[in-house]
């Protein structure tokens, strides 16, 4: 859970481009500073996804981890992925 790349480089993928604020670790992505399309309190999340759509994060922050399995053709990025992922951290905040 640190970050592998030089500083002031960021994680990029051919159809999202470079991410801010997200580096990469030896088991995924790590979020340094979450984008205002992520929740808050993903900061410090671990997490990767793939192209059918299947992602998983582990967020020591909130004691948390998620997986969603879905099947959706290159649907690495989807917007049910974000509304899944924000509803999850928004539940753990009213505990």
């Amino acid at each position: 859970m640190t970050n592998q790349l030089p500083d002031g480089q960021w994680i990029r993928f051919a159809m999202l481009g470079e991410m801010p604020g997200q580096v990469h670790g030896l088991m995924g992505g790590l979020i340094q500073k979450p984008s205002p399309m992520l929740h808050p309190d993903a900061a410090g999340e671990l997490y990767w996804g793939g192209v059918a759509g299947t992602q998983w994060w582990i967020s020591p922050k909130t004691n948390s981890a998620g997986v969603m399995m879905t099947q959706r053709q290159m649907a690495f990025i989807h917007p049910f992925s974000f509304e899944f992922k924000r509803l999850a951290y928004e539940a753990l905040r009213s505990r």
